[in-house]
């Protein structure tokens, strides 16, 4: 009983922080949100980052020790810019690549200010803690 309690606010946890993601435009190709898979072990549930992206979008990205980007990297970021729509002039692979060395050498903006995106946080509100304190709460006084 508190199992199935357990996986159905990890998956409500789960579908909050993918609509935060939407919600703040760090979304685009949709593989992070599909990632995220929730698993619920015997003291709680965990949030899994099956492709290991998430981090990047809620913290950003640090300067890397190797400056020049791999093709992959490059590639991820033209794919993003056409998840994005995002109109340029002149090659998308050569701005891809740009846009992939300038990470590398600065790190993200993300990064850069220290601060979080806040996707977390705006899932784990006070609204919901409290819903999901009283649920789990209840559970125990029932069993």
């Amino acid at each position: 009983m508190l199992k199935d309690l357990l996986n159905l606010h990890a998956e409500i946890l789960r579908k909050r922080i993918v609509d935060e993601m939407a919600a703040r435009n760090k979304n685009a190709t949709g593989k992070t949100a599909a990632g995220l898979q929730i698993e619920v072990t015997n003291d709680g549930f965990k949030l899994i980052d099956n492709n290991g992206n998430f981090q990047f979008i809620e913290y950003g990205t640090a300067p890397h020790k190797n400056k020049k980007p791999g093709y992959g990297f490059a590639a991820a970021i033209e794919q993003w810019i056409k998840a994005k729509g995002i109109p340029l002039q002149g090659n998308t692979h050569s701005v891809a690549y740009a846009i992939a060395t300038h990470l590398k050498r600065k790190g993200s903006k993300q990064y850069q200010s220290k601060t979080p995106a806040g996707i977390i946080k705006a899932a784990l509100n006070k609204e919901y803690m409290d819903k999901l304190v009283s649920s789990v709460a209840a559970s125990i006084m029932n069993y």
